[in-house]
């Protein structure tokens, strides 16, 4: 998933303004390759009580694009089992899965 579509994706009207703002500052950092500034920044705003889907969805998609599939697939299976039926955040756990098996062998 490219880190531009991200907010359109995943994002949703009832999103707070706090969780918004931690989004595009954390996608900001990571377009800057600043993928740990963007890990901390969502971090930062799942313990001040950020969206819990929005933001564990867009960790486990950085995590998995800097390699860090084991912290990937922690945020994706919050997410997914919070939102089962939505087929981005299914897909990106099933990728993190199968890049953790890969990296395993």
């Amino acid at each position: 998933m490219g880190l531009v579509n991200f907010v359109t994706t995943t994002a949703s009207p009832q999103l707070d303004p706090a969780t918004l703002a931690a989004i595009r500052n954390s996608l900001a950092a990571a377009q800057q390759g600043r993928i740990g500034d963007a890990c901390a920044i969502a971090d930062r705003a799942l313990e001040q009580g950020g969206d819990i889907v929005a933001l564990n969805a867009m960790l486990g998609m950085l995590r998995g694009q800097a390699g860090d599939h084991e912290r990937a697939i922690q945020n994706l299976t919050i997410a997914h089992e919070a939102r089962p039926d939505d087929v981005r955040i299914a897909a990106n756990l099933a990728t993190a899965l199968a890049l953790s098996l890969i990296h395993i062998s």
